[in-house]
C-alpha cells in the first residue's frame, strides 16, 4: 500500500481549462439526459422501455462528471486569469479572426481564392519560415480539395 506522501507525489497537475471543459461536458450530457427522460424508462417506472439505457448511462456520466469537478475544485491550483490565458492564447485569437474573415470573404472572392488566401496567410502567420513551401502546400491542398470534391464527388463548392 502506498503512503500518503507517495500518493501526493503522484498527483498529476491539472491543466487550465479542465473545469471549463467539465462544465461544457455536463451541459451536453445534461441535454442528452433531458432528451432521454422524454422516453419511457427507469425514471418512469419501466425497466424495459426505450429510455432505460439512455437514462441510466447519462445519469452515471453526470455523476462521474460531478465527482471529477469536485476533485478538480479540491485540488485547484490555477487562477481564473491563467485559465483564460490558456484557452484564449494569441494563436487561438488569430485563428478565430482568420476563420471569421474567411467566412466573410467567401461570398465576395469565392471558394478558390478565399481558401488559398486563408491557408497561405494562416501558415505564414504561425510560422514565417519557408514561404515558398507554404505557397506550394496551399496550392496543393486547394487543388486536392477541388479535384476530390468538385470533380469526383461533384459537390458544388461555394
Amino acid at each position: 500500500m502506498l503512503k500518503k506522501e507517495q500518493l501526493e507525489k503522484q498527483h498529476v497537475k491539472q491543466k487550465p481549462g479542465e473545469l471549463f471543459f467539465l462544465v461544457i461536458l455536463l451541459a451536453i450530457i445534461g441535454a442528452f439526459f433531458v432528451d432521454s427522460v422524454k422516453l419511457k424508462g427507469v425514471l418512469q417506472g419501466s425497466y424495459n422501455g426505450p429510455g432505460t439505457i439512455p437514462q441510466l448511462i447519462s445519469l452515471v456520466v453526470i455523476i462521474m462528471i460531478c465527482l471529477q469537478g469536485l476533485l478538480h475544485l479540491r485540488n485547484r491550483e490555477g487562477k481564473p486569469i491563467e485559465i483564460l490565458r490558456y484557452l484564449f492564447s494569441s494563436k487561438v485569437i488569430i485563428l478565430l479572426i482568420m476563420v471569421t474573415l474567411y467566412a466573410f470573404l467567401l461570398e465576395i472572392l469565392h471558394f478558390e481564392i478565399t481558401t488559398f488566401l486563408f491557408l497561405f496567410v494562416v501558415m505564414i502567420l504561425f510560422d514565417r519560415r519557408k514561404p515558398l513551401q507554404k505557397l506550394i502546400v496551399s496550392l496543393g491542398t486547394l487543388g486536392f480539395i477541388i479535384v476530390v470534391f468538385a470533380y469526383l464527388f461533384q459537390v458544388v463548392l461555394p
